[in-house]
């Protein structure tokens, strides 16, 4: 016999599920048993059909009851692809029944909120991921381990910018999309993190922010530049503008003490001397589609998690601190004052 299959539930028929769809089935250890809307409406209804229909799923479940859905005994793991809006009620109601988690980012829209989801979590003891995918594009990964080898020596400046023009009329509206760094920016701040390492310990924040210059769709300012301070000395600048008049730009850059890494370029010292620029391998990220962002590798990350008993890529306990992040950052820019925070 062989390993019984984790059964998950997709909730939120949009663009993003498509791609943890294909991540369950190419992984093999988990089946889609369920796809919910995430609101009761016909609309939905017409596009889990016609999502279970592209993917040959022949017995899955339709279901316009997200939590009935949830409830089922055969639903393991819960995938969120919603609306950002929904993220956090649906988390929320998945940890409290003990399920496997997969989110789509942002997590929550408030530290309350956040610092609900960290309780449960460590009650349900389940897995939890947040889906920061860019990180895994393969040139992002072979940056990290460049930086694990010491290959620019010791990082003390990053960088990391999300430059993306986002359409949609929900994705310009505070009430769905929380903000600029919630709607896109977090994979920035999750950037910085995940190349310093989780470890490093913020002591300030400073932001700023200014309303829209080209579009009057956005209730809120689509433009965020903040810098973070290290209690071990790095400086890290992030930032964040979502109607850039430019084709999706993510930019990273890090300073060490013998190199430094500009996008998927490396910059190495030899002595007092500059090498040229050194092509990192792998395709980097540089286009806005879902369908180009790496979910084969962190839907596997997060099915292995389970079946291995590990932590999952982008856990819920590094988001934690991404996110405390972003609040500052929120903090700072609505205040005009630097935010400190406690060690």
């Amino acid at each position: 016999m062989g390993m019984k299959k984790i059964g998950a539930l997709v909730v939120g028929p949009g663009w993003v599920s498509g791609e943890h769809i294909k991540g369950y089935i190419r992984d093999g250890r988990a089946e889609v048993r369920s796809i919910a809307c995430a609101r009761k409406s016909s609309s939905q209804l017409e596009r889990a059909n016609a999502i279970a229909e592209k993917f040959s799923l022949k017995n899955v479940r339709i279901e316009s009851d997200w939590k009935s859905a949830m409830d089922a005994p055969d639903i393991d793991a819960v995938s969120v692809c919603s609306i950002s809006h929904h993220h956090f009620e649906i988390a929320e109601h998945a940890l409290k029944l003990g399920k496997h988690l997969l989110v789509e980012k942002p997590v929550c829209f408030t530290e309350k909120e956040l610092g609900i989801l960290e309780k449960l979590h460590r009650e349900a003891k389940t897995k939890f991921a947040v889906c920061h995918v860019v990180r895994y594009y393969p040139a992002l990964r072979n940056i990290r381990k460049l930086l694990d080898k010491k290959s620019i020596g010791a990082p003390y400046y990053i960088e990391a910018d999300y430059w993306h023009e986002v359409i949609g009329a929900w994705k310009c509206k505070k009430a769905t999309a929380g903000s600029s760094l919630l709607m896109g920016g977090c994979h920035a701040v999750d950037m910085i993190y995940h190349m310093l390492g989780f470890d490093k310990v913020p002591v300030s924040v400073t932001a700023l922010s200014t309303k829209a210059v080209r579009r009057k769709d956005f209730d809120y300012d689509p433009t965020v530049a903040g810098i973070i301070r290290f209690k071990s000395g790095e400086i890290a600048k992030v930032g964040s503008s979502l109607e850039s008049a430019l084709p999706y730009k993510f930019h990273l850059q890090i300073m060490g003490s013998r190199g430094a890494i500009v996008d998927n370029k490396l910059f190495k010292m030899k002595g007092n001397k500059k090498q040229p620029a050194v092509q990192i391998p792998g395709t980097y990220a540089d286009d806005g589609d879902v369908a180009h962002h790496p979910f084969d590798y962190l839907v596997k990350g997060f099915v292995d998690s389970i079946v291995n008993n590990r932590e999952p890529h982008s856990s819920f306990k590094e988001a934690l601190k991404t996110y405390k992040t972003i609040f500052a950052l929120e903090k700072s820019f609505k205040t005009g004052k630097t935010v400190t925070l406690k060690s």
